[in-house]
């Protein structure tokens, strides 16, 4: 698909940093841990038939994430690198047989901001995968297996505001939109590759963050996430798919100012 001009998401994990922008050059480095719930529903159309069919998938994971953060004179630049610790997994029973699928994500972003008075206007850029591995049984015994790769790329931009205690707390709010590209390929045991398309994914991301300190230069921090993501596309069949993934996450973490 021809690339497009993309405006774009971000992650809550800027919206401590709108509190600390500094006057001098300043290095913080923050460590969370996230308890995320995936609500994921993907919808595709057989042409010829006019038939819908629906596939849900709601893992719970956890996910760790470092997001290393630059201030001077209220400008801002972070990066934030979050994996899945293992997988998070659903099995059910089908029509057919068994169905067992195990889900992982990456996600990778680059943010610049600048803060005045609370407020911060920021864009950035994510990278993100979402991994599906699927083992499907039959009742005859059978097993076929399937790894289905969703990528999301493109730049984003938002708007957040920060308020800071005079006990040293602060409190952290922010929006942001994204339209990126998205990919999804999908590879089955024989090698062969199939279900394979581009198109445009577009979302919103809503966070909320509380931070206070602990001892010295050390905080800590704790907040609610939430991203709504809708991705379209047409596969090699010639079937729309439409693929619903909305996060929600609670994290805790720390973070140190250098």
């Amino acid at each position: 698909m021809k690339t497009m001009l993309r405006a774009g998401v971000v992650a809550l994990a800027v919206a401590p940093a709108l509190a600390v922008a500094q006057d001098s050059l300043s290095f913080s480095a923050a460590v969370d841990l996230n308890y995320k719930q995936l609500d994921q529903s993907t919808v595709f159309v057989n042409t010829s038939t006019g038939v819908g069919t629906t596939n849900e998938f709601s893992p719970k994971l956890w996910t760790l994430n470092l997001s290393p953060s630059l201030s001077w004179k209220g400008v801002f630049l972070t990066a934030a690198f979050e994996r899945s610790l293992g997988d998070a997994s659903v099995s059910e029973p089908t029509s057919g047989g068994w169905n067992d699928r195990r889900y992982s994500r990456e996600e990778n972003s680059v943010t610049l901001g600048y803060a005045w008075r609370g407020f911060a206007a920021f864009v950035g850029y994510l990278d993100n995968t979402t991994t599906t591995n699927v083992t499907q049984i039959s009742n005859a015994g059978v097993a076929s297996l399937s790894t289905t790769e969703v990528t999301e790329q493109g730049p984003y931009l938002g708007v957040g505001y920060s308020y800071r205690f005079s006990s040293g707390g602060s409190i952290a709010a922010s929006i942001a939109v994204t339209r990126a590209d998205g990919s999804s390929q999908t590879r089955n045991s024989n090698a062969s590759l199939n279900n394979q398309g581009d198109g445009d994914v577009e979302g919103t991301s809503y966070g909320l963050s509380w931070s206070a300190p602990l001892t010295g230069s050390l905080f800590y921090r704790l907040g609610l996430k939430a991203t709504r993501y809708d991705f379209k596309f047409t596969d090699n069949l010639g079937f729309p798919r439409q693929t619903k993934q909305n996060y929600d996450a609670f994290y805790l973490g720390v973070a140190n100012y250098f």
